[in-house]
């Protein structure tokens, strides 16, 4: 007989079918147990491969550069409930990307680069793309427009009209460019900014633990940056693919914000005699998707994306308010003609413009204002 169909000691070995069926059930447990170590091992190299190679690239704050956390904690909560920074400090922001730190003025602004703020006729407020989040503060759009930068980053637009009663109640510009990012329709709809997909915790607990924890890897910021599918996650990407899906109401509730935020911005306009001229800065998922046809496998696989939509609906909230679209500028312009490769404009990981960016945004907004009416 062949010896390897003999057991040790000369015993025949028998079939499995031949086995008993507590015998098969070991053997089927054991072969489960190791397909699922097996699959366990190749995630987890997965994963360890992923947190090495950087990917999808991750940000975050150099150990020598987290003493600064705190003062932009500070700086950040003081604007939320002030609508400007503490006057006469200096404000870090720090990234494995960039390190900036500017100086507000005695209104709380970075303004014009003087511990005094300085009057002039055209002002910029708004969000971290008015602030110029990312730049030093003479690279920022303002800076080089010569404006008054109000700009606060980490706000939104509710935020943008208190900021701007309190600048024209000290001095009157003529012009005032609004910084307009519409992913902020997110952060003032009622969902924030949850992902798409949501697991109660308290009528599910062990599944919404089990995501939490999944939620922790490489691997699941992988998924979701290729497919769209995600749950229980503190981000708005899943969301933003909502602003451009015409069938899409989930972020309803952020136009009602922003139609009040216009109202409010008009009012102060009316009052004090200031031009206001909305500026949409394109998000990187935006531009991705109007330049590059770009959009996630999974989620909204079948509906006609409009990278414009968004834009559009805001546009036709603030000529409601009376701020007409003639005085409306739109900077995935700049982008369209193909002068200045999307990508080169912004940070790699980091979601706003680069130096080089808010340059040539800057460039384009100046010749954009020498054609539209005078104030």
């Amino acid at each position: 007989m062949n010896t390897a169909q003999t057991k040790a000691g000369g015993t025949p070995a028998l079939p499995a079918a031949r086995l008993g069926w507590r015998r098969r059930l070991r053997l089927y447990i054991l072969r489960g147990l190791l397909a699922c170590g097996s699959i366990v091992i190749g995630l987890v190299i997965c994963e360890v491969a992923l947190r090495v190679l950087n990917i999808p690239p991750q940000d975050s704050v150099p150990p020598e550069l987290k003493v600064h956390l705190a003062e932009f904690g500070r700086a950040h909560n003081f604007s939320l409930g002030f609508a400007c920074y503490p006057p006469n400090i200096t404000v870090p922001v720090c990234t494995s990307e960039f390190q900036t730190f500017n100086q507000t003025d005695n209104l709380g602004y970075v303004g014009v680069g003087k511990p005094k703020a300085e009057a002039r006729p055209l002002l910029v407020f708004g969000d971290s793309f008015a602030y110029g989040y990312g730049v030093n503060a003479a690279e920022a759009i303002a800076a080089q427009l010569d404006a008054y930068n109000a700009g606060l980053w980490g706000t939104s637009f509710p935020l943008h009209a208190r900021a701007l009663e309190r600048v024209a109640g000290v001095f009157k510009p003529k012009r005032a460019l609004w910084i307009l990012y519409p992913p902020h329709l997110i952060t003032v709809c009622k969902n924030k900014w949850r992902a798409r997909g949501v697991v109660d915790p308290v009528d599910h607990p062990c599944l919404a633990w089990g995501i939490g924890l999944y939620n922790r890897t490489r691997l699941s910021l992988a998924i979701m940056s290729a497919t769209g599918w995600g749950f229980n996650r503190d981000d708005y990407f899943t969301l933003e693919w909502s602003l451009y899906d015409p069938a899409d109401t989930l972020v309803d509730s952020g136009f009602d914000a922003f139609e009040q935020a216009a109202a409010d911005v008009a009012k102060v306009a009316r009052r004090a005699n200031i031009q206001i001229i909305p500026v949409f800065i394109p998000s990187k998922a935006q531009l991705a998707l109007a330049l590059d046809g770009k959009r996630p496998v999974l989620l909204h696989r079948s509906a006609a994306l409009d990278p414009s939509l968004a834009v559009r609906r805001m546009q036709e909230i603030l000529a409601r308010q009376g701020i007409g679209p003639e005085c409306h500028i739109d900077v995935l312009e700049l982008f369209r003609s193909g002068s200045l490769p999307w990508r080169e404009a912004y940070f790699p990981i980091d979601a706003h413009l680069n130096a080089k960016g808010s340059r040539a945004v800057a460039q384009f907004l100046a010749e954009k204002l020498k054609a539209l009416p005078p104030p």
